[in-house]
């Protein structure tokens, strides 16, 4: 798994954050191991964990991009797409930037509901 995060740490360094096709691929070749490793549970979870990714990148724009994936059905980059890679301290940052985001909208709609008298059911 070593020589696997060094690539990605030291591509992501050179390239300042591009994500080249060899990375994609690198990143998932990781994510095989990864998940043969949930089976086995051989390595420890720590082991899959980028500090770089984790505390450098820009995680939160990379959950956005995730999320709007998500939503339109398409399929631009994201880290969020291995979580494996995050730490704790990411992941939890993120479920605190889904819940805001997640009761933004819920305000949202509910205004929107509120102004048009329910003519217009949102998410229907």
């Amino acid at each position: 798994v070593r020589p696997f995060q060094d690539y990605i740490s030291t591509t992501l360094e050179r390239e300042c954050g591009h994500v080249s096709a060899s990375l994609i691929c690198t990143l998932n070749v990781l994510a095989l191991v990864e998940e043969s490793n949930r089976r086995s549970n051989t390595l420890p979870i720590e082991e899959f964990y980028n500090p770089l990714i984790s505390e450098k990148m820009d995680v939160l724009q990379h959950y956005i991009v995730w999320r709007q994936n998500a939503t339109a059905g398409t399929r631009g980059f994201s880290f969020c797409s291995f979580p494996f890679l995050l730490n704790n301290e990411a992941k939890s940052n993120l479920l605190q930037t889904e819940a805001r985001l997640t009761m933004h909208e819920m305000i949202q709609k509910s205004r929107m509901e509120q102004m048009f008298g329910g003519i217009f059911r949102l998410g229907e």
